[in-house]
């Protein structure tokens, strides 16, 4: 899967200790047991849950499509993210059953 992310958001997320990983860390959630679901209808945009390294954290994300030289890669672009709530949370594990 293709990801996409702005560099300097992902380099301030980085930074913030309440966040402390990098949109390239947060990406290797959607290759694990996650729970994903509609944020948004305008603009399309969807949430994860799923853990990154020792982190439960949610993301916000939207599907597009990107333009390599002639041809079409659907991939993911990552909007933001942070440490899950109580409520997603329990969201994550009703739907890990």
């Amino acid at each position: 899967m293709f990801f996409d992310w702005d560099e300097k958001k992902s380099a301030k997320l980085q930074r913030n200790p309440k966040r402390a990983f990098s949109f390239e860390e947060v990406s290797e959630l959607f290759s694990k047991p996650h729970f994903v679901d509609l944020r948004n209808d305008d603009p399309e945009q969807y949430f994860a849950i799923g853990w990154v390294k020792d982190v439960l954290v949610t993301v916000i994300f939207e599907y597009r499509i990107f333009y390599f030289e002639e041809s079409e890669i659907e991939g993911v672009h990552l909007v933001t993210y942070w440490r899950s709530t109580k409520e997603e949370r329990l969201k994550y594990e009703e739907n890990q059953k």
